[in-house]
């Protein structure tokens, strides 16, 4: 009685865990489905031109959702071979993510580089009014992070958010060095009900911005400077996945080899 009520309980674990799971995975997914199909529809991105943040995105969602549904149809049907598919499955990604992870402490590999990528991205090719996803997105970045474009202000003169590309089609070769008036976000701006915060800046011999009006810093630095001051917290959010990724493993072992018992014990 005692070991069949064990192996209930822990098929149960097993299910509802890879079930909530699924469900984080299935709403990444959907998020980063979202911002895809948005950079398609307004901007009329090809596969080759889509953010690299997207398709980050929306690989992790459907990794984590596939082998969380591999874990709960192998729990639920009592498939030793889903089991034993999703232990595998899981394992190679944890090594994955424990390499990974070594590298980056050892600064064998730079995060640093992408990241400049992906801020620069957004800000010079993929930011535009009917672009809704990654306004929404960009403009919660820059309110929360206090800062203005990818190294500042200055950025969104040659973004498509002013009409940077239309621009320089008609202007010919010179026009990378030409800043033409330009505008910038209202979620740039210290206070965005500030009459001020919605006017266009025109550049004469100097471009200046006004910092008590505008954020003045680049959301790269303090992107960089986020990640670094909180490394610890993000080191330890590392440890409890990879934690919750090792009881996963062995409970769905443990559940694995309970169903084998039981069915070695059928005449």
């Amino acid at each position: 009685m005692c070991s069949s009520c064990c192996y209930s309980c822990l098929k149960a674990m097993v299910f509802i865990v890879n079930f909530l799971v699924m469900l984080v995975g299935m709403f990444v997914t959907g998020v980063a489905v979202w911002l895809l199909v948005s950079e398609h529809l307004f901007l009329s991105s090809s596969w080759e031109h889509f953010s690299l943040g997207s398709l980050a995105l929306l690989t992790v969602g459907l990794l984590v959702s596939l082998l969380a549904f591999l874990g709960c149809c192998g729990a639920i049907t009592r498939s030793k071979c889903l089991l034993g598919m999703f232990v595998i499955s899981l394992l190679v990604l944890l090594v994955g993510e424990v390499a990974v992870a070594v590298l980056i402490y050892f600064k064998e590999l730079e995060y640093r580089p992408l990241l400049t990528e992906g801020v620069h991205e957004i800000v010079k090719e993929k930011y535009h009014p009917n672009n809704t996803a990654t306004v929404l997105y960009w403009d919660t970045v820059q309110q929360g992070f206090e800062c203005c474009g990818s190294s500042g202000p200055i950025d969104w003169a040659h973004s498509l958010y002013n009409g940077y590309q239309e621009n320089t089609k008609e202007l010919g070769i010179g026009a990378r060095q030409t800043v033409l008036p330009f505008t910038i976000p209202s979620s740039c701006c210290r206070n965005m009900d500030d009459p001020l915060c919605s006017s266009t800046i025109t550049p004469k011999f100097k471009t200046v911005i006004d910092e008590n009006i505008y954020y003045s810093e680049g959301c790269l630095r303090k992107t960089i400077a986020f990640i670094s001051s909180n490394s610890l917290y993000l080191m330890i959010s590392a440890i409890i996945i990879i934690s919750i990724e090792i009881l996963g493993i062995i409970f769905s072992t443990c559940l694995c080899c309970a169903i084998k018992k039981i069915e070695d014990l059928k005449p």
